[in-house]
C-alpha cells in the first residue's frame, strides 16, 4: 500500500512538474509573441471577446455587449493589462472578486440549511448536472462524440471515470493546499 502511494506521489510530482513547465513556456511564448507582434495578441483577445457569451455579471464595470462594441478601441489597453499581469504574476484586485451562487447538493435537501449547499461551487460548462435541461445522458453523449471524433482523427484517447458524489465534502484542505503549493500555486490571488 505504501509503495502504491509513493508511486502515485512520484507520478503526480512528475506530472505536476511537466504541467508547470508547459504552462510557463506557453505564457513565455505568448509574451514574446505579443512583444514582437502585438497585432497577433490583439487578434486573439478580439476572438475571445467575440466568441464569449455576451452575458453580464453585476460585478462587471461595463456590460458585455457594450464592451464588444468598443473592443477595437480598448484592445491596446486590454493587451497591456494582460501582458503586465502575466509578466508580473499579479492580478488586479478588481479581477479577484466573484459572484458565487449557492447550489443545493440535491434538489430534495432543505434550502434553509447551509449544509445542504455545495461549498464554493463554481458552475462549469462541463458539468451538465448543474445546467437546466442537461443530465448525465447529455454528458455521455458529449463524451462519446469526443471519443468518436478523436478515433476518426486516429488520435489516442484516455477516459477516466470517477464517482465523486459529494467529493468536495471529503477534501482534506491541508493536503489540498500542500499539493497546490507543490504545483507552485501560492499566495492569496
Amino acid at each position: 500500500m505504501d509503495s502504491d502511494l509513493h508511486t502515485y506521489q512520484a507520478i503526480l510530482s512528475r506530472f505536476s512538474g511537466e504541467v508547470t513547465s508547459v504552462k510557463s513556456s506557453f505564457y513565455k511564448r505568448k509574451l514574446e509573441e505579443s512583444a514582437s507582434d502585438p497585432r497577433k495578441l490583439f487578434n486573439e483577445i478580439l476572438q475571445l471577446l467575440e466568441s464569449s457569451n455576451p452575458t453580464t455579471c453585476p460585478l462587471d464595470p461595463i456590460p458585455s455587449p457594450l464592451l464588444r462594441s468598443i473592443s477595437l478601441d480598448l484592445l491596446p489597453f486590454i493587451s497591456s493589462l494582460i501582458n503586465s499581469s502575466l509578466s508580473s504574476g499579479c492580478v488586479p484586485q478588481a479581477f479577484k472578486t466573484a459572484r458565487v451562487v449557492p447550489i443545493l447538493k440535491k434538489p430534495s435537501l432543505d434550502s434553509s440549511d447551509v449544509s445542504s449547499y455545495r461549498p464554493n461551487q463554481l458552475q462549469d460548462i462541463n458539468q451538465p448536472g448543474f445546467k437546466p435541461a442537461h443530465s448525465t445522458e447529455t454528458a455521455l453523449i458529449a463524451v462519446t462524440e469526443r471519443l468518436q471524433t478523436a478515433r476518426s482523427a486516429k488520435l489516442s484517447s484516455v477516459l477516466i471515470l470517477l464517482d465523486l458524489y459529494a467529493a468536495v465534502d471529503t477534501v482534506n484542505h491541508k493536503i489540498l493546499l500542500s499539493v497546490l503549493t507543490d504545483l507552485g500555486i501560492t499566495g492569496t490571488a
